[in-house]
């Protein structure tokens, strides 16, 4: 059985959109019958998938046992034809497996991007996504988190992303402590 299932399903139109973690499903919203699915490191690079950690992967911190950030929930942001996800099974400090963040069709489920944050910015070198997306006035803006352990320091940043080609538009830091 399923010990957690952190999945939360978007609705638009007449279809529910489901993101896994490592696939980005489209539901008909009446019958639930699959529309189409799409796994976007498969549809991209068939080599990029297997357990390999990735850029970003920090042991989790914590206090006194405690975890300092909660599991964040897989889900989808969804504006006209496009719906976007971060994918990657997220841990309290780091994504596992994919770590990208990929649009597809909605129609269709043809991968449109797939991007990696440490790709896109030197400054988003080790950042993980943090939190949903959210889409505002063609931009997909995305919330990541760097810690960097050797410093002590836990930053936060908001990327912008184009809504058509997922290229960067802006990064601007929220912010940074010490851990």
């Amino acid at each position: 059985g399923a010990e957690e299932l952190l999945v939360m399903p978007t609705v638009s139109g007449e279809l529910v959109f489901v993101n896994d973690g490592t696939t980005i499903t489209a539901w008909d919203q009446f019958t639930l019958a699959e529309r189409w699915r799409i796994n976007p490191a498969a549809a991209e690079d068939p080599a990029a998938r297997g357990g390999a950690r990735r850029p970003g992967m920090l042991a989790q911190p914590s206090y006194r046992g405690w975890a300092l950030n909660p599991t964040d929930v897989a889900t989808i942001a969804v504006k006209g034809r496009t719906a976007v996800a971060a994918t990657g099974r997220a841990l309290s400090g780091s994504r596992d497996g994919d770590t990208r963040i990929s649009a597809v069709d909605t129609q269709t489920g043809r991968l449109k991007w797939s991007v990696e944050l440490g790709h896109l910015d030197p400054v988003l070198a080790d950042a993980v996504v943090r939190g949903p997306l959210a889409i505002d006035e063609g931009v997909v803006v995305v919330g990541a988190r760097k810690a960097l352990a050797e410093r002590r320091l836990l930053s936060l940043v908001l990327v912008g992303l184009d809504l058509e080609t997922g290229s960067t538009i802006w990064v601007r830091p929220l912010g940074s402590s010490g851990m």
